[in-house]
């Protein structure tokens, strides 16, 4: 269950530990992060690091048909995000995810949601040269985005989170397909060779925990950029302010020169679906998951620490009415 903008009442980590003596614990984020980057006479070989609470890579290419350029970055502190770019001729992907595990340390079953946030992005494909793209050119621009689950390390991954977009831009036009979550602020035209999405929460159930049991969480992004354009010559230099033939006005008195560049460029982002948040703290560490039941009808049903928070408040009133009496 995807539920944008859901607010949901929440019992955090810290209530439940004074309860139930760490009714949770969590390790550490295992993070990795992957780029490459290739163009028609060259391959960039990457450049990785990898601190512990951070991960990255990034990788560049270029020579006289294009440049690719991508870079990734996955950490601890509660980001991660991909991006890829090519001018001219190339290819280039990254690649960056975190796995992170909660275990239930209490004596009874607990439910887990989580929540988190998703940067604005864009996948896009740009056309420099007036004439257009020619034949057998293209464009092209993805991301692929998913959130899994595996519950005590066995039966395979399950997914609770997918979402995907690719536009593609040649010729004859351009052709977009998307799968999954549909992200808040999606663009609605694609015809000019851009797909963007806007900044939004989102919340996903990940299900019942027993007690001993743990829960692995998998949170993966890529995204990828192609291009396959020649150069193209335009009117560039002298004249009135290095302007030349500017709007054909005429040439202000000096000489014109030809330029070149390349006749396109893709490109994609995508980021930062790891900003946890629980009830009204503005950001929360990585992995510290909201806990909560919900019924059918959206209204929240107390846990057992739930319950027993409950009864404490009861009792506490209680007791202020008889001294009162």
């Amino acid at each position: 269950m995807i539920l944008p903008h859901a607010r949901l009442s929440r019992m955090t980590l810290a209530a439940l530990g004074t309860l139930l003596g760490c009714a949770a614990a969590s390790a550490n984020p295992v993070l990795d992060a992957n780029s490459s980057a290739a163009v028609a006479t060259a391959t960039a070989t990457p450049s990785n690091g990898n601190s512990g609470n951070y991960a990255s890579s990034y990788s560049d290419a270029s020579d006289a048909t294009g440049r690719a350029s991508g870079y990734s970055f996955s950490s601890g502190a509660g980001a991660y995000a991909v991006h890829g770019h090519v001018w001219g001729t190339g290819d280039a992907s990254s690649t960056a995810s975190f796995t992170y595990r909660v275990e239930n340390n209490s004596s009874f079953a607990q439910h887990y949601f989580i929540s988190f946030h998703i940067y604005s992005g864009s996948i896009s494909t740009s056309i420099y040269d007036p004439a257009g793209l020619g034949a057998g050119e293209s464009l092209s621009a993805s991301y692929s985005a998913s959130v899994k689950k595996q519950l005590n390390g066995a039966g395979g991954w399950s997914s609770v989170f997918e979402s995907a977009a690719s536009l593609t831009r040649d010729q004859s036009g351009v052709s977009f397909t998307r799968s999954g979550t549909v992200l808040s602020g999606a663009d609605t035209d694609t015809s000019d060779g851009d797909y963007y999405w806007s900044g939004d929460y989102y919340s996903v159930d990940l299900g019942l925990v027993g007690a001993g049991e743990y829960l692995d969480v998998l949170a993966l992004v890529q995204d990828s950029a192609s291009a396959n354009v020649g150069i193209y010559d335009y009117s560039c230099g002298g004249g009135y302010g290095n302007y030349g033939n500017y709007g054909n006005y005429g040439n202000y008195g000096a000489t014109l020169t030809t330029c070149t560049d390349v006749a396109g460029r893709a490109d994609a982002f995508y980021g930062d679906p790891i900003e946890f948040n629980l009830g009204d703290q503005a950001q929360a560490p990585v992995g510290a998951f909201a806990i909560t039941t919900q019924s059918d009808g959206g209204n929240d049903v107390p846990e057992p620490a739930g319950l027993a928070l409950t009864g404490l408040a009861l009792g506490i009133a209680g007791m202020a009415r008889r001294r009162r009496r």
